[in-house]
């Protein structure tokens, strides 16, 4: 099958990767945070992927941009200080955003086996770790990385060239494949249950459904 773009749970092409909790617990990510950011600026989190895997002293410049507040936790490593919610660290955001994206999809999570991540070729091994780790939280165990932009359309043709040559009785395996986002607009999402297919995403410069767990204990209210 040839690649094609799926829309977000809104019926969007694009989801923008912002999160925002409000007074009473609710988490909105996409538009909808993006929606109320201007009222709820300390709550609400845009491009979660400049901190992921980097410590308050690698990320001074991103620090001193954000309207929100971003410390380091015992280790050093950036979290984001929301007086709604507490402490929330990049990898929770993140697992926001990938959470809300994997909802939307049309295909049954009993069928989807893996799924890959792509991520910015800049990303150093700590980044990436932590992205897997972002995955890991909204639910995805099995996860492999790839380097956007190209990497979900590269992977579907290597995919379906691999299916093509492989038993005719075997059918290919349902993958999903979340590209974290680049610098405007990229491919966020493609799930190959017998073709590739994505939805667009965007990364928006001023990030969002739920985390499973999140520092300062318990979890974000639906």
């Amino acid at each position: 099958g040839e690649p094609s773009l799926l829309p977000n749970a809104r019926g969007e092409p694009l989801t923008p990767s912002t999160v925002a909790f409000t007074g009473d617990g609710t988490v909105l990510v996409g538009a909808a945070a993006d929606l109320q950011a201007s009222q709820n600026v300390r709550n609400t989190v845009v491009a979660a992927k400049r901190f992921i895997g980097r410590t308050v002293r690698q990320c001074k410049a991103e620090i001193a941009r954000a309207q929100y507040t971003v410390v380091g936790d015992e280790e050093g490593a950036a979290v984001f200080r929301l007086p709604a919610v507490g402490d929330l660290s990049p990898e929770e955001a993140g697992a926001c955003v990938l959470a809300e994206l994997l909802g939307a999809l049309d295909v049954p999570a009993s069928e989807i086996c893996r799924a890959v991540v792509t991520v910015p070729a800049y990303f150093d091994a700590p980044q990436r770790q932590a992205t897997l780790a972002a995955a890991r939280l909204a639910g995805r165990g099995s996860v492999s990385l790839l380097v956007e932009p190209a990497a979900p359309f590269a992977y579907g043709a290597s995919a379906g060239r691999s299916a093509r040559c492989s038993s005719s009785t075997s059918a290919p395996e349902p993958t999903t494949c979340l590209c974290c986002g680049s610098a405007t607009r990229a491919p966020s999402r493609c799930s190959q249950p017998r073709g590739t297919r994505s939805s667009a995403g965007q990364t928006s410069t001023p990030p969002s459904s739920r985390s499973s767990s999140r520092r300062g204990g318990g979890s974000p209210s639906p």
